[in-house]
C-alpha cells in the first residue's frame, strides 16, 4: 500500500514539474525553426462585426518629421494655432516660455483630419518635459494637449493608460467622424497612432521582416478581435529594446475604453527563405 502511494505521489510530482517547465517555457524565449512562410501579420475574428474599422491591407506607417520636413500647409496651420497651443500648454502646466522646446510632426494616417506635433524640453537628466498637441484641420482648428511627462516625472497614471489621454483621443476621433467623406480608419493604424500620441515611437513587429537570421519575433501577430455586439480589441507588439504588447479595447461605437501594456511574449525563430 505504501509503495503504491509513493508511486502515485512520485507520478504527481513529475506531472507538477512538467507543468511548471511548460509554463516557464511559454513565458520565456524558446527556439523553433521556421522553413515556410511566417504567420500572417494580422488575423481577424468576426470581421463582419468589425465595421468600426477598415480591414484593408495597410503598411501601418506612423512617421515622424522634423519641422523642416513638414509641408508648407502644415507649418502654416501650426503657426496660426501658436497662441492656442501656448494657452492649452499653460493650462496643462507646460511653460513654453521657459527653456528650449523642440517639436516634430507625427503623421498619423488613421487620423488625417488632424495635425499632430510632439513638443519636448530637455533640461538634462531627470528634467524632460513632453506633450503632444493636436490641431484639427478645417474651420475649427481646435487644439488639444496630451500630457506625457513634466520635468522628468510621468503623470500619476502613465500617459498611455491615463483616462484623460483616452478621453482626448476619443474626442479627436469624434472630430474625425464628423469630417466630410470620413471613412472607417484602419484598425492597426489606429492602435499605432494612439501609441505615438501617448509618447511611444511605435512600429509593429512583423514576422515578414525576418529572413535567414535568428531573431526574436512576437509570439502572436497583430490582431483585431470583434465580439458579436460589435466591440473590438486591437492588439499588437511594439518593436522596442524591450518589446511591449499593447491591447486597446473599443466599444461597439468605436470609443476607446481601456489600454493595457505588458512585456511582450517572444519566440526565438530561425527563418529560412525557400
Amino acid at each position: 500500500m505504501a509503495e503504491a502511494l509513493n508511486a502515485k505521489t512520485l507520478k504527481r510530482l513529475r506531472l507538477v514539474a512538467a507543468l511548471a517547465l511548460c509554463s516557464a517555457t511559454l513565458h520565456s524565449q524558446t527556439t523553433r525553426e521556421v522553413t515556410s512562410a511566417p504567420a500572417p501579420l494580422k488575423t481577424v475574428s468576426n470581421p463582419v462585426r468589425a465595421a468600426q474599422f477598415s480591414l484593408a491591407a495597410s503598411d501601418h506607417p506612423v512617421e515622424f518629421r522634423s519641422v523642416d520636413q513638414m509641408s508648407s500647409t502644415d507649418r502654416e496651420l501650426a503657426r496660426r494655432a501658436d497662441a492656442s497651443i501656448r494657452a492649452a500648454a499653460a493650462s496643462a502646466a507646460f511653460d513654453l516660455n521657459q527653456g528650449h522646446w523642440s517639436s516634430q510632426q507625427i503623421l498619423c494616417p488613421a487620423l488625417p483630419q488632424h495635425l499632430f506635433l510632439r513638443s519636448m524640453r530637455n533640461g538634462g537628466s531627470g528634467d524632460v518635459s513632453l506633450f503632444t498637441v493636436s490641431i484639427q484641420r478645417g474651420a475649427g482648428e481646435r487644439v488639444h494637449i496630451l500630457a506625457i511627462q513634466r520635468r522628468g516625472f510621468s503623470l500619476f497614471t502613465p500617459a498611455p493608460l491615463n483616462a484623460r489621454t483616452i478621453a482626448v483621443f476619443n474626442h479627436i476621433r469624434d472630430e474625425e467622424r464628423f469630417a466630410p467623406s470620413a471613412l472607417p480608419p484602419n484598425w492597426l493604424e489606429t492602435g499605432l497612432c494612439y501609441a505615438a500620441l501617448s509618447g511611444a515611437d511605435p512600429k509593429a513587429l512583423q514576422p515578414t521582416e525576418f529572413s535567414a537570421k535568428t531573431r526574436s519575433v512576437p509570439a502572436s501577430p497583430a490582431v483585431l478581435e470583434s465580439s458579436n455586439d460589435g466591440a473590438a480589441v486591437v492588439r499588437f507588439t511594439e518593436a522596442a529594446t524591450r518589446p511591449v504588447e499593447w491591447t486597446l479595447d473599443f466599444d461597439a461605437k468605436g470609443r476607446l475604453l481601456k489600454v493595457t501594456r505588458l512585456p511582450a511574449s517572444l519566440v526565438r525563430e530561425v527563418v529560412r527563405n525557400q
